[in-house]
Formats: structure tokens, sequence, C-alpha cells
């Protein structure tokens, strides 16, 4: 497919950016459509259950030591000097230690719902065990979530952001539409939050079948995490990443002392 091609993209910086507006309209015009069509769907409890997974898995993406960045940073220094090897390395290294974030991220997941998150949450009996399956659905959209930035790396690197709009559209679309059309067919949240986390694994199976047309196996290294490229991209996602966390204990802080 010429949208996977495997070559520099030939785009200006201009240009670049308009595709980036034009995708950020696009979903969030498809956000206000889908909103109301969801909440009525589900109905306020639901729903807020339904939002607090979002913003969770977004607390997520914070998370996960600035490997996304770091990741973009390296592999363009490399791929502009055509170090395609030591490029694969790299990814291979990002790739190994964010699938090892994710089993960290998975394991606190899991031991906080049994410390009981469900009922932390305060929701009412009739929705509890619905709340209880949705939740362990969400957990298994965390690996994902944390290696699509990781993934994401090699377009940007390679100067394809065609590649990462189109990405962020179709997922949006099968986030917003599907789940209407979930909705339609008398499905509920667990249906609606399935939907959620098989859109990202697809965006990030086709992300990966981007990046292995780019670096195949005889670009990839060994099977092993590189610990000079490890230092570095500890190193570079942990500057990149404080004012993140900064930003989100401040926030955490901030609806602490309004809530009191």
């Amino acid at each position: 497919m010429r949208i996977f091609r495997t070559g520099s993209g030939k785009f200006s910086f201009s240009q670049n950016s308009l595709m980036n507006l034009v995708t950020q309209v696009a979903i969030s015009g498809l956000a206000v459509v889908a909103l109301p069509v969801i909440v009525h769907g589900l109905g306020d409890e639901r729903f807020g259950l339904l939002s607090i997974c979002w913003l969770m898995l977004g607390y997520v993406g914070f998370l996960d030591l600035g490997m996304g960045q770091a990741t973009v940073n390296l592999l363009a220094a490399k791929v502009s000097e055509g170090k395609m090897e030591e490029a694969g390395r790299i990814l291979r290294t990002a790739f190994l230690l964010g699938s090892a974030l994710s089993l960290v991220f998975i394991v606190l997941f899991e031991a906080l719902h049994e410390m009981g998150l469900a009922t932390f949450l305060n929701l009412s009996l009739a929705i509890m065990d619905e709340a209880r399956i949705s939740l362990r659905l969400f957990a298994l959209g965390i690996p994902p979530v944390l290696l699509m930035g990781v993934l994401r790396s090699v377009p940007f690197s390679m100067n394809r952001f065609d590649l990462v709009n189109l990405m962020q559209t179709l997922g949006a679309a099968l986030q917003w539409l599907g789940s209407i059309a979930v909705l339609y067919l008398g499905g509920r949240l667990v249906e609606v939050i399935a939907l959620f986390v098989a859109t990202r694994y697809l965006i990030a199976i086709l992300l990966y079948l981007y990046v292995r047309r780019v670096f195949p196996a005889r670009h990839a290294g060994p099977a092993v995490a590189a610990e000079s490229h490890l230092r570095r991209l500890l190193a570079f996602g942990g500057w990149v990443s404080v004012a993140p966390l900064v930003g989100l204990l401040l926030l955490v802080l901030e609806r602490e002392i309004i809530s009191r």
C-alpha cells in the first residue's frame, strides 16, 4: 500500500502543520457529534465511569518516562545519518522498555482492582458488576497506549506525518462512530470499552506493520535491550517527562484543594 511506503516523507513544515490542524479539527468534530449520543445511550453514571477510564489512560500516557519523545529524537538522528541498523536497535530497546512498563502498569492496576477500585469510585450497586468487568477490560488497553508512543516515533522520524494523522483519524472514527453503532445495536458500557480497547490494538498493529517495513528483521538488532541505548532513552525521556509530571501533580493538587 502506498500509505505504508518506507521512504521519507516529502512534506514541508507548513504542510505537516496543516495536516495536524485538519486532523485535530476533524477529531474534535467527531467528538462533538458523538458525545451527546454516547451520554444519552449510556446514562450519566456509566458515562462517568467511561470518562474516568479515558482519563486514567491519559495519565498512563503521561507516565511513560518520555519514551515516545526520546525515541523520536534518537531515531531521527540515526535515520538522517543513514544508520538504519543502529536506529533499529534503538527502536527495539524502546519497544522492550515500553513492554516492561506496560506489565508494571497492568500489575499495579490489577492490585488497585483487587483493593476495591470499583467500590472506591462510589458507583451504584446496579452497575457494580458491569464496572468491574469494564475496569478489567480497560487494563488490557494499557499496552497499546504505551507502545503507540514508541511505534509512532518511526513515522515521525521519517517525516511521515500523513501516516500518523491518518492513524489518529481512523482511531477517532472507530472510537466515536463505533460507540454510536454499539449503543444503537443494544450494547452497553462493557461493549463500548471493549471497542475502545480493540481500536487501540488495531492502530498499534497497523503502526507495527509499518515499522516492520521500515526496519525489517536484518535491521532489528538482537532481541535484547542495548544498555547504552537504554541509558540514553531514560536520560532524554526523564527530562522531557518532568514538565508533564509536574503539571499532572499540580492539577491533582488543585482539584484536591478545590474539593475541600
